[in-house]
């Protein structure tokens, strides 16, 4: 996978499109995400793996939600999906590597 440092290291809240997969049960299992980079393009980044979700707080970025902990290439993020409803549902990414 390629170097994506300088995406990830931006703001501390990176708000995401996710792309996702529900189970006969209703569990959210995020597949993958869409990276926006200007400079770039767009890209599709594939998940490898998921743990979660919890409920939790942000301490980085601030908010909460229900808390993924991600896996794609050797990085590792926490994935939050905040929101009360379906349609104020979304989706960021705390900026560097879980505590």
């Amino acid at each position: 996978m390629e170097n994506l440092d300088y995406l990830l290291a931006q703001p501390d809240k990176i708000y995401v499109t996710v792309l996702v997969q529900y189970d006969k049960n209703g569990m959210i299992l995020p597949c993958q995400i869409l990276l926006e980079d200007r400079y770039r393009g767009d890209r599709w980044i594939p998940i490898d793996s998921v743990s979660g979700p919890i409920p939790r707080a942000s301490r980085k970025a601030g908010g909460a939600g229900q808390m993924f902990t991600i896996h794609f290439g050797h990085y590792t993020r926490h994935l939050f999906l905040e929101g009360d409803s379906p349609e104020d549902a979304r989706y960021f990414i705390e900026r560097g590597e879980p505590e």
